[in-house]
């Protein structure tokens, strides 16, 4: 729209004031926005005599008094506000509640809490479309006045002068211009002066040649000619040049002018400046590109489906190798299951005349398949109210659907991984103190969801008496807004006993008040009996170790020890611990040392066992000779982890021989 045009009114309907404010400030800087809080409020405005009407109504469903629906119903049925267009703009978000919205005659239907973006995108987009279709019923009205003033003109000339002046005088944005056969202009419109870019002095009198680039020149004068031998008109599409040198899309519509005796003398073309909507064209590829959506539309009663250029690529095929589909060739490329199932659909949409979505998979040209969400609606019905005629998108959700099949092939084996662990968790609603529990935290506790509800007083009459005071601190702690880690036992109602351990952190609102805790519950049971087993073997090994009169020792590859039990510090004369961090080897004399490396060396996952015998410096300075038994442990990858080895006193054999 120029700048030199009024706007456009908007009218927002919606009871909320927060809501009329935004759509508001959303549109005011290119729209003139009306508002009314009430469905009664708005029909008094439109019914209202003498008032115009607004050119589009963004409209709330629910209000007090008449809903949404019911005023879209009543406009569509008035005939002087049924061309009205209606955006739904509402918190219904349902898919039935936007589907009943169009079907009542809707253009479109925007969901609350809406992009200011979005909202302001849709409504220009709409707006735009009015104003072509507005525009084209202008063009054939003018078009249909150019036919009348010419059958005017074979009865009078001069009548037919005149009416082409006033028609000349009296039509905006379509230029009109009057030629000889040579392409002399003979007379302009206002509307030709300024859409050519040139006064009337100039433009009068030159060629029609001006406006055409001069490699275009030679196949104007043919159409002149063609004209001037058959005496029919034509519509083309073509580029025009302006007397700034501007160029710019056009459609001219060209009828050849008679005289009196009914031969072509010349010629009357009118001329729509398309840039706008080429302009409009060009956003909407860019939007496809980026959006990466394709286009489609289907003639049912010709059997044909075209898809864009942004379809094919979409399944990796050259578009420029493909044709129009038939419906079975559109069968061909669905995934047979999907098939069975979106057919059904799709044909009781046709029957309906709703807008439908649907998901299904495509085979791509390498063989694979895609999925594509495809929406569509019915534009056209023939005279026994079948449908002839649907437009509508396709647009690329393999990501999505593989998104999906990861998130659920992850909620599985999160499942299975809680049923591993014994894991369950839960929610506690800090103010109302429910208390919502997963199954398995429910199995846990042995109790059948469908017969009982698992609450804060259950939870506490099942942990036992000398774990109660325990378990209620761990709960006060968490509503004071703690995290907290507790372990206590329950009984569960067969009468055996079960060892939990829970955590929890807290949730905070914005206020810094504690919202909610979340936790996990986790039988711990077995891991505390394995535990409480294995200390008490752990404490008989090293009562056996500590007061075994064999001397027994751990040691690092490189002869550090980590372990001496306190035999080997009383023959060694110095307390076990510190041994702790020495090198074993530094104790022996230096002439065995390079003997024992090599014997230990020669450890191997298939000979980790071995014996040898060395003196040592005892206590007192007396020197012992012991034989060890010695064992090398490897870790998984084969690689020698340390060396274990007991150890027999022999020094009184070694004096006897």
């Amino acid at each position: 729209m120029s700048s030199d045009e009024p706007l456009q009114t908007i009218l927002a309907v919606d009871d909320e004031p927060t809501n009329i404010q935004a759509l508001g400030n959303v549109l005011k800087d290119d729209y003139r926005v009306q508002v009314a809080t009430s469905g009664d409020g708005a029909l008094a405005m439109l019914q209202a005599p003498n008032r115009p009407k607004p050119d589009m109504i963004l409209l709330d469903i629910q209000m007090p008094g008449l809903d949404g629906y019911e005023i879209c119903r009543r406009l569509k049925a008035d005939s002087q506000t049924r061309n009205i267009d209606i955006i739904f703009v509402t918190a219904r978000d349902a898919a039935s509640d936007e589907e009943y919205g169009l079907s009542l005659g809707a253009v479109d239907y925007i969901t609350k809490p809406f992009s200011p973006a979005i909202v302001r995108a849709r409504v220009d987009t709409h707006m735009r479309l009015r104003h072509k279709s507005d525009l084209l019923e202008q063009q054939v009205a003018e078009l249909e006045a150019q036919r009348q003033a010419r059958d005017q003109a074979l009865q009078r000339s001069e009548t037919r002068r005149q009416q082409i002046e006033a028609i000349f005088r009296a039509i905006p944005n379509v230029a009109l211009t009057e030629t000889d056969l040579e392409g002399t202009v003979r007379e302009a419109s206002h509307s030709a002066e300024h859409m050519f870019g040139y006064t009337r002095e100039p433009l009068i009198g030159s060629n029609i040649y001006i406006l055409h680039d001069p490699s275009e020149h030679a196949q104007v004068q043919k159409k002149i000619a063609r004209l001037q031998q058959t005496g029919e008109g034509y519509t083309t599409e073509c580029e025009l040049i302006r007397g700034t040198g501007e160029r710019f899309r056009a459609q001219l519509s060209v009828a050849p002018l008679l005289n009196e005796r009914g031969e072509v003398v010349g010629e009357i073309a009118a001329c729509i400046d398309l840039s706008a909507q080429f302009a409009d064209e060009q956003r909407l590829l860019m939007a496809q590109e980026a959006a990466g959506f394709g286009v489609w539309d289907w003639d049912l009663a010709a059997d044909q489906v075209y898809w864009d250029a942004a379809c094919w690529p979409m399944l990796g095929y050259d578009p420029a190798q493909q044709g129009t589909l038939a419906f079975a060739d559109w069968q061909e490329l669905v995934h047979p299951e999907d098939l069975e199932r979106v057919q059904p659909i799709v044909e009781s949409h046709l029957a309906a005349g709703s807008p439908f979505t649907i998901e299904l998979r495509y085979r791509c040209a390498d063989g694979s398949w895609l999925w594509v969400q495809g929406r569509g609606q019915t534009l056209r019905r023939g005279a026994d109210g079948s449908p002839t005629y649907m437009v509508g998108t396709h647009v690329d959700i393999q990501q999505i659907k593989e998104a999906e099949q990861a998130l659920r092939e992850h909620e599985r084996d999160l499942v299975e991984v809680k049923r591993i662990a014994r894991l369950g968790h839960w929610i506690l609603d800090v103010d109302s103190q429910e208390l919502f529990c997963s199954g398995e935290v429910y199995e846990l506790f042995g109790i059948d969801p469908q017969a009982k509800t698992l609450d804060l007083e259950t939870y506490l009459d099942q942990v036992l008496e000398p774990d109660r005071s325990q378990a209620q601190s761990a709960l006060e702690q968490a509503l004071s807004g703690q995290s907290f880690e507790v372990e206590h036992r329950i009984q569960l109602p067969q009468g055996n006993e079960r060892i939990l351990l829970g955590r929890g952190y807290t949730e905070f609102d914005a206020q810094g008040r504690p919202r909610i805790v979340r936790g996990t519950t986790q039988d711990v049971t077995e891991q505390r009996v394995l535990q409480r087993e294995l200390a008490e073997r752990e404490a008989h090994y090293r009562d056996l170790v500590e007061n075994q009169p064999l001397m027994i020792e751990r040691f690092l590859p490189d002869t550090t020890v980590t372990y001496a039990n306190p035999a080997l510090g009383d023959c060694l004369g110095v307390e076990p611990e510190a041994l702790i961090g020495q090198r074993w080897l530094d104790y022996l004399p230096a002439e065995e040392r390079e003997n024992i490396e090599a014997h230990l060396a020669g450890s191997t996952p298939s000979h980790p066992v071995s014996q040898f015998e060395n003196s040592m410096p005892g206590k007192n300075g007396m020197q012992l000779w012991a034989m060890w038994t010695c064992r090398a442990f490897f870790d998984e990858a084969g690689e020698l982890s340390h060396f274990q080895a007991v150890g027999v006193d022999i020094t009184a054999r070694r004096r006897a021989e």
